[in-house]
């Protein structure tokens, strides 16, 4: 479970560094939550001509790291996150059966910049991020597809409690805002309307090194 992999990490951690004097400030985070803001929708050809929606809630399997650096002199630093977001999502309107699905894979490739600030026992950072993203899908029909990479960027933040100079455990909200594609390659002239913009929810840990 992501929960206890970390507290452990953390335990070990901050005796590592309790009395290390340290130049860099190295942050790892994990992704555990991806909500979509707006759902996808495929349109079919069919006596209507309203689109059927994917569920906008599908994120529910998110992996991958994120990691940040900033040197003690500074309260800027720098960043670099690779992460996917995973789930099935069932078709919710007509014409499609009440059992039809797709699962979908978001893969998020960001570059970051931020500032952190100390206050008392607390660090609080805030930052940006500009990236990529590309889109996976798989339906009930065994069509697949991959729509072309889009243009990503993101305003975040963390709030965390620190033990000492040299160590925070901390949480983190990512507001991340995707450019929509459409994709019409999978069984033609179906069309799929891909929005990959969402929330994250983030949980981590700084050291000094």
């Amino acid at each position: 479970m992501k929960i206890t992999r970390i507290g452990g990490v953390v335990a070990a951690l901050s005796l590592l560094v309790a009395t290390q004097a340290s130049a860099i400030s190295l942050s790892v985070d994990l992704p555990m939550q991806f909500n979509y803001k707006d759902a996808s929708t495929i349109t079919v050809p069919a006596a209507t001509t309203q689109p059927y929606l994917l569920d906008s809630q599908a994120g529910k399997n998110v992996g991958g790291f994120i990691l940040g650096v900033r040197p003690f002199s500074t309260w800027w630093g720098v960043g670099y996150e690779s992460w996917e977001s995973t789930g099935r999502s069932l078709q919710k309107a007509a014409p499609v059966p009440a059992n039809a699905w797709i699962d979908t894979t978001s893969k998020f490739t960001i570059v970051d910049v931020f500032a952190q600030i100390p206050v008392k026992m607390f660090v609080f950072t805030v930052g940006y991020g500009s990236g990529t993203a590309s889109f996976a899908y798989k339906d009930v029909g065994g069509g697949t597809g991959t729509v072309a990479t889009t243009p990503v960027s993101q305003l975040f933040a963390t709030a965390g409690v620190a033990f000492g100079p040299s160590f925070d455990v901390h949480i983190g909200y990512h507001s991340v805002m995707a450019e929509d594609k459409t994709d019409t390659t999978t069984a033609a002239p179906n069309t799929l309307a891909w929005k990959t913009s969402g929330d994250l929810l983030t949980l981590g840990f700084r050291v000094g090194m």
